[in-house]
């Protein structure tokens, strides 16, 4: 699902019978696959921070949550988001870190540092998205942080669309014209 920024691990899911966890692979398979090992029932859309230190995932537990952990694989691991929240994605910068719960989007600013420090989420918009979460983001953010695109749910019909087929339509418009 994500390369680390030095290109050589992987953090990918490993789906069992019962769950989905994130492991680390060595792409040119020196180390054994490390498992992250939140203990979650199913994690999902975990992302190397820009400095490779950190992987922000989402875990299940009662719900998704954003939690960050140390790509080293030390199994400590931080809470971020203060309720639900999915499909975190690092700014360029790795300074904040974006989520989202349904269509609600959130901040998160990060202190750099050998030690892991988040602030407090902030909202920032909200749009049109679908409410479940994917394995990897359905957004994602400008290099320069300056704008997000995202796959958006279809909007709401009242009733189905519906297509109508007129063969020689020409001819029906002509008809109907002259009558």
């Amino acid at each position: 699902v994500s390369f680390s920024p030095d290109g050589r691990r992987l953090a990918c899911l490993q789906q069992s019978e019962q769950s989905v966890s994130v492991t680390l692979v060595a792409v040119d398979g020196s180390r054994p696959p490390v498992p992250l090992g939140s203990g979650a029932r199913n994690e999902a859309s975990p992302v190397f921070s820009p400095d490779g230190r950190w992987i922000a995932l989402a875990a299940d537990g009662d719900g998704y949550r954003v939690f960050v952990t140390d790509a080293a694989g030390s199994g400590k691991r931080w809470g971020v988001s203060t309720g639900e929240g999915a499909e975190p994605v690092w700014s360029r910068s790795g300074r904040e870190l974006f989520y989202r719960n349904g269509g609600q989007f959130y901040v998160v600013d990060v202190q750099p540092g050998p030690q892991f420090r988040a602030g407090r989420p902030r909202p920032l918009f909200e749009v049109p998205m679908a409410a479940v979460a994917s394995s990897v983001p359905a957004y994602d953010v400008a290099l320069d942080g300056s704008s997000f695109v995202a796959v958006l749910s279809p909007p709401e019909r009242a009733s189905p669309m519906e297509l109508v087929y007129v063969p020689d339509w020409a001819s029906e418009v002509r008809r109907k014209l002259n009558a």
